[in-house]
């Protein structure tokens, strides 16, 4: 779910900087705060490793635990942070971004059928609706 604002705040006032994390180390230890679900999802997207059907899972924490004992190794330290909300407080939040989700694709995909006689039938995690 996020802070909210915060996307916007940072494209407003960050000044982007590529930075040797190895090179701030090799000087002094470094301590970064990571947002964990994004790291997640960051490391699931780009490890190679087919999540398509389920995924390996003891092939991802292989590929994590290596990752880890990288930034050890090179005193680089991650403090993780993961959003420990309960569900019944984002509930309609997640509907909500469901809802607009569902229309969006809809949308989308009704502009590339041919035939626009018949409504498309989009169904999501349990909910469906008719647009």
């Amino acid at each position: 779910m996020g802070v909210k604002g915060l996307k916007f705040f940072v494209s407003r006032h960050a000044q982007p900087e590529k930075l040797n994390l190895t090179e701030l180390a090799s000087k002094a230890p470094v301590k970064l705060l990571v947002d964990g679900h994004a790291f997640l999802f960051f490391l699931a997207s780009r490890s190679g490793i087919d999540f398509a059907h389920g995924g390996d899972h003891e092939d991802f924490a292989i590929y994590l635990s290596q990752l880890m004992h990288s930034f050890c190794d090179s005193s680089i330290h991650l403090d993780f942070i993961f959003d420990g909300c309960e569900i019944q407080k984002k509930k309609a939040t997640i509907v909500e971004r469901m809802k607009t989700r569902i229309v969006e694709q809809t949308a989308y995909l009704n502009k590339k059928q041919t035939r626009t006689t018949k409504p498309f039938l989009c169904i999501h995690v349990g909910y469906f609706s008719i647009v």
